[in-house]
């Protein structure tokens, strides 16, 4: 099979050995990777070894609301969803990683009172948040309530650091008297290797036992960072924002209509109405901002909302039929082809398995 079998876990509370610090580690049990995840493999091998496995975006969205973070997240890309996640709580800051295997939208909000640093790693250099290629070499900075939609290619990522807001804005004046408080979203560019080092900085504080070597204590890990975001700058000027905001917003509003309405027919004319652009324009803002056609967009969210209830279907009680008729599918020849085209199954075979069997 190619969907890889959701993970036992076991939680626990781990004191970090100055005793200061209180850790949440995720144990896994070994997972049986195929050759479908083997590039996947390697990319997120630069997590700590205990780490959350996640086989689907829900369970990925339900995991991240029990630490306080809203994420919503839409599969965009073929293949079967992958992620992976460490996550350490400290009394300084809470520190998360984690890698997607396939492209995905996004869309994040940081905690109430709580300020969120991101730097994201992706293999493909495709990264987009807001509307701007923030891959690898620049820092999301997002004030607290702040939500921000973002678009990934296969095989990306991120390292964030969450602040309580008065401790980051405490220690932004001490290190820079004068500066002013963050507002909203701002992408960062600076000294593109400092930031590496912090990015690599924040997954030795989450290994557990901590990794050897030149290793940040995560207060001195919080100080670093802003003291890197005091010294760098916004990434574009006045001008260039408000031109990108707008194709953004075109590709925002298409995205909410076709996430709402995917199960029902959706016409050009409906999106350029709710939309206010053009066809040509509606196309080219969604196919920038998003990475795939309009039409690609639509038949992913239909294909992975029909395998998610395949999954979860009982062959005595459900069919094939009904359940590609609910998500749009009205041509159940081509939806089988795709179907098994996409995830290496048929839906017979998908929907003969019980639930809690291996996908």
């Amino acid at each position: 099979m190619r969907v890889i079998s959701n993970n036992t876990r076991l939680l626990s509370r781990l004191r970090h050995p100055g005793g200061c610090d209180q850790r949440l580690v995720v144990m896994g049990e070994v997972s049986q990777w195929n050759e479908e995840y083997m590039d996947f493999n390697e990319f997120a091998s630069d997590l700590p070894a205990d780490r959350l496995v996640f086989n689907s975006a829900e369970e990925n969205e339900e995991t991240l609301q029990r630490f306080g973070v809203e994420q919503r997240v839409r599969q965009v890309g073929r293949g079967h969803f992958r992620a992976e996640m460490a996550v350490c709580i400290t009394p300084h800051a809470d520190l998360y990683a984690d890698r997607f295997s396939t492209a995905n939208t996004f869309t994040l909000s940081a905690p109430a009172g709580r300020i969120a640093l991101l730097v994201f790693p992706s293999e493909k250099a495709d990264l987009l948040a807001e509307g701007e290629n923030v891959a690898n070499e620049k820092l999301a900075l997002m004030s607290a309530g702040t939500t921000i939609d973002i678009r990934t290619s296969s095989n990306s990522g991120s390292e964030a650091i969450v602040i309580p807001e008065d401790r980051f804005l405490a220690a932004r004046e001490a290190l820079c008297p004068g500066v002013g408080a963050p507002e909203g979203f701002t992408a960062l560019a600076g000294d593109t290797a400092a930031l590496k080092a912090l990015r690599l900085a924040v997954l030795d504080a989450m290994a557990d036992p901590p990794a050897r070597g030149a290793q940040l204590p995560v207060q001195q890990l919080v100080e670093s960072i802003i003291m890197w975001t005091v010294d760098a700058s916004p990434t574009k000027p006045s001008h260039r924002i408000r031109a990108a905001d707008r194709r953004f917003a075109v590709a925002k509003r298409a995205c909410e209509y076709i996430d709402a309405n995917y199960r029902h027919a959706i016409r050009s004319e409906d999106l350029c109405r709710v939309t206010g652009a053009g066809i040509r324009t509606l196309q080219r803002c969604f196919r920038e901002h998003c990475g795939v056609t309009i039409t690609d967009y639509l038949k992913s969210l239909r294909f992975q909302a029909a395998w998610r209830e395949l999954v979860a279907a009982h062959p005595e009680e459900d069919s094939v039929t009904q359940i590609a008729l609910k998500h749009g599918f009205s041509h159940l020849g081509r939806f089988s082809v795709e179907f098994r085209h996409r995830f290496g199954d048929s839906p017979k075979q998908v929907l003969a398995k019980r639930p809690g069997q291996k996908h």
